[in-house]
């Protein structure tokens, strides 16, 4: 193989990846995007609930209706809610299925 040709083979692979490359930030931007679009009401607003009724609630509520009716959102676990949350995002907001969650925690860690 000449040293002409093989220059040009090996331009002709590195302008191949080039538009690999930007074919997936097209595709990772729109899925962005389309993921902001649908959740810009709860991002972009402040939302504020009072909750005075539902502590009184709590605080007449005997033992055992205590331990049925849990309404003391202190002791929520709020990592596993969240991790939980974003599964829901994804699955059911992006229409993404359950087994691409491996591989996109392997991005995280890029």
């Amino acid at each position: 193989m000449s040293r002409t040709l093989y220059k040009e083979l090996k331009s002709n692979d590195f302008h191949y990846m080039c538009i690999l490359c930007v074919r997936s930030l097209v595709r990772l931007h729109t899925n962005v995007n389309n993921s902001l679009g649908r959740l810009a009401p709860f991002i972009f607003n402040e939302w504020l609930f009072h909750n005075a009724h539902t502590i009184d609630l709590q605080k007449t509520l005997s033992g055992q209706d205590r331990e049925v009716f849990n309404l003391d959102v202190s002791k929520l676990d709020w990592e596993g809610y969240f991790t939980h949350m974003v599964q829901g995002v994804r699955q059911y907001l992006n229409n993404e299925h359950p087994r691409t969650l491996p591989a996109a925690r392997r991005k995280d860690f890029m």
